[in-house]
């Protein structure tokens, strides 16, 4: 091996035992893929492999072939390879190395981490992402060819589209309405998702049909859009599935899963808020698959482990929408990553619910004001209304949104701020991000120099203030969720479970830095 070959295995091997002193894995916990410690680490796969089968032969991490490296929470030097628990050895006698691998790489094509069309990596390149020997792999992705979720290309493979013949077939898009738009209730995520469903099913030659949900008092009603005229749920032949945003408290999702359900075609809810909480098992139809993004611990379990690798050994996490299931679960995911790792203190939580906060005076002028626009433009001439109302909506968001939470959440930071131990903030969304950036800028607190800002979302306005932000991968969801209704009994048969989380990605940038030295423990 050269001395450049050897340096840089020594600093990739010094790398993991960092991240496993610090207790960004506790014990029994798996680790990232080689792929993506190799991008954290800045060196190769195989130079991240080499430097994980010297600490295996420690006993401070193990391998187990077809699933990844494992941390095992102690260190036993001079040891040999720490042998497999029985367990392990029982799953491995079971299941062959390569049908092991073919379910590790379909798992990454339907969340996301290739999509359609793609050319999937050079055979040599997948291998060592997925630590297989070149027949291994060779046999899983024949196996994934003749699944349908790969096509052969040349000397390599690539996705497979989403579902062939399907011209004529038709998608039901149902969520709650808008009624102030005529369309449906779209939150952050589900604009960018509904742009990559409409794509996705172009290029599945599929047609996309948008049905609103609103309350009367017989229950639900759909409406067709954008017509608004009351219509029976789509059940032709030429309907192939139901997708279902539950994005809204105020739509009774039982009754609308009900409604889908009894049509006896594939249904694929995108949960946004919790509503089904673990998903439900059948409603009458098994052909039900709950998917979920951003109520899921797991994007908060990524940024507490990015954290401590920075040396952050306390942060805050302030949130004004506690209220929300997703706000106390990226709570659970911070504090179990610290509590993983020895601090059990490290995070203070700073998480109130917004709609229970004191109005003051400010919201008072506010709806004064609206108030006084709305007089007006009962006696106004509809061409002066028609220009000045995306104006008095734009006005009415900025200052009841921004002006009325950043009123509210001051006295929050002023309490964040005092605890000097704390090195990094994390905000609940990028929209409470831009607040606290704000805040820090107008006392003279360097960021990251003296505090870290870490966020949710990963919206335009993370990107414009490069703000450290989770990214919730919402084409991965789009697509995860069109692949379902295309092909549930293949999507069944190779993942049983009914709640599927998508995986996002953390995307780092100048807002999070190392922990200021004088704060380390």
């Amino acid at each position: 091996m050269s001395r450049k070959r050897a340096f840089a295995v020594d600093a990739a091997e010094e790398f993991l035992r960092k991240q496993i002193a610090a207790g960004v894995y506790g014990a029994h916990s798996m680790l990232p893929t080689l792929g993506a410690l190799s991008q954290r680490a800045g060196v190769s796969s195989q130079t991240m492999r080499k430097a994980a089968q010297r600490i295996c032969k420690e006993g401070l991490l193990r391998s187990v072939p077809g699933h990844g490296l494992f941390c095992t929470g102690q260190a036993s030097p001079g040891t040999a390879s720490p042998k497999v628990d029985g367990a392990d050895e029982q799953l491995k006698r079971r299941v062959s190395a390569w049908q092991r691998t073919a379910k590790r790489i379909a798992e990454d094509i339907l969340t996301g981490a290739y999509v359609p069309h793609q050319q999937m990596p050079l055979l040599k390149e997948l291998g060592y992402q997925y630590d297989v020997s070149f027949r291994t792999l060779r046999k899983a992705l024949h196996k994934l060819v003749d699944d349908g979720l790969l096509v052969s290309a040349g000397r390599g493979f690539k996705v497979a589209p989403m579902r062939r013949s399907t011209a004529g077939m038709r998608v039901v898009l149902v969520g709650a309405w808008n009624k102030k738009y005529n369309f449906l209730v779209l939150g952050m995520h589900d604009e960018p998702f509904l742009r990559i469903l409409e794509e996705e099913c172009g290029h599945a030659n599929l047609a996309l049909d948008l049905i609103a949900v609103r309350i009367v008092s017989q229950g639900v009603e759909l409406l067709e859009l954008p017509s608004k005229q009351p219509c029976a749920l789509p059940v032709g032949e030429e309907i192939i599935g139901y997708l279902f945003l539950a994005n809204d408290t105020y739509i009774p999702g039982g009754d609308v899963l009900h409604l889908l359900a009894a049509a006896g075609k594939p249904v694929a809810v995108l949960d946004e808020i919790g509503m089904y909480d673990g998903g439900v098992s059948h409603f009458h139809n098994r052909f039900i698959r709950f998917f979920q993004m951003t109520q899921s611990s797991i994007p908060a379990r990524e940024v507490a482990r990015y954290l401590l690798t920075l040396g952050h050994r306390r942060i805050a996490y302030i949130s004004p929408f506690h209220g929300a299931l997703w706000s106390r679960r990226r709570l659970e995911g911070l504090r179990d990553v610290y509590n993983a790792a020895g601090t059990p203190d490290g995070v203070s939580a700073h998480a109130i619910d917004y709609p229970l906060l004191a109005r003051g005076k400010k919201r008072s002028k506010i709806e004064t004001f609206l108030e006084g626009y709305k007089r007006w433009k009962r006696t106004a001439p509809s061409s002066f209304v028609w220009e000045m109302e995306p104006f008095i909506n734009a006005a009415e968001k900025h200052a009841v949104g921004w002006g009325e939470l950043r009123y509210s959440l001051r006295p929050v930071f002023d309490t964040v701020l005092a605890d000097t131990a704390l090195t990094s903030w994390v905000t609940v969304t990028d929209f409470v991000a831009m607040l606290a950036r704000e805040y820090l800028q107008e006392k003279h607190i360097g960021v990251p120099q003296r505090i870290s800002l870490v966020s949710f979302d990963d919206s335009a306005r993370a990107l414009k203030q490069r703000i450290t932000s989770y990214n919730f991968n919402i084409p991965a969801a789009a697509r995860a969720l069109l692949r379902f209704i295309t092909s549930p009994r293949d999507e069944l048969r190779r993942n049983p479970l009914h709640l599927v989380t998508i995986d996002g990605m953390l995307i780092r940038r100048a807002s999070s830095g190392a922990a200021p030295v004088r704060s380390r423990g």
